[in-house]
């Protein structure tokens, strides 16, 4: 929330499942303009059997190449659990090494995000929920760098027409009410009509829409383009 202004800010959050069987669908939700967390464990990473730290570089790598390809622009904030597992600064540092020298050549200095204190500059935050006060000031520099970067996405600073609000607000309500869950492309075009929405920025609407996460439409995916999903939650539980 930005106090002085006395704005709201609400995030809409996917929590992407790290399962292998769910890679082929995380696509459809990477959105280009965003804020992306990729949470690791720090033991892993850092774990003296090399098939566990192997495994855990190769699953960030997948992660950070992903994201890149979909969301060239998108900041990426990289969140290390499992703290208490790590027994002293030596260990963050060598995670620290081990991020730099996985995003060489993919994320760019002045694009990566760092947590500061008096003592240390990281490329991630380090947290554990069983750690209480220790990690505390951790979450709440994570919480502010969040909002901190949402402020800065042109879709959160977009001004947006009223027509657009009670359009997709319509939908929404039948949504709820009757469990519709995705609807034609041409269908919706009929209905925007209702509301003055000409063709024109019919589009621009539905990418809005995508990019803030409230509905789900890949103009550019030939299979799919004709069918907007108003229910993002159903194309998950199709893939479960």
């Amino acid at each position: 929330q930005d106090l002085e202004n006395q704005n709201r800010l609400y995030f809409t959050i996917w929590d992407f499942a790290g399962q292998d069987v769910y890679k082929a669908v995380h696509h459809l939700f990477l959105t280009t303009d965003g804020v992306y967390l990729l949470v690791f464990d720090m033991s892993k990473l850092i774990d003296k059997d090399s098939n566990v730290s192997n495994k855990s570089k190769s699953d960030l790598l997948f992660w950070i190449k992903s994201t890149r390809m979909y969301s060239p622009k998108a900041r990426i904030c990289f969140v290390g659990t499992h703290r208490d597992k790590c027994k002293d600064n030596g260990d963050f540092d060598k995670v620290d090494n081990i991020l730099r020298e996985l995003l060489k050549g993919l994320v760019p200095e002045e694009d990566r995000v760092f947590w500061e204190t008096d003592d240390d500059v990281l490329g991630y935050f380090p947290v554990d929920n069983g750690m209480g006060e220790r990690t505390e000031s951790v979450f709440a520099a994570l919480r502010k760098t969040l909002i901190s970067l949402a402020l800065e996405l042109e879709t959160v600073n977009q001004q947006v027409s009223m027509k657009w609000v009670l359009f997709m607000s319509s939908l929404w309500d039948r949504q709820l009410g009757s469990q519709l869950d995705y609807m034609p492309l041409e269908e919706l075009k009929q209905e925007q009509l209702e509301f003055d929405i000409k063709d024109t920025e019919a589009q621009e609407m539905l990418d809005f829409c995508h990019n803030m996460g409230m509905i789900l439409h890949w103009n550019t995916i030939q299979s799919l383009k004709d069918t907007v999903v108003l229910n993002p939650q159903w194309i998950i539980d199709a893939a479960a």
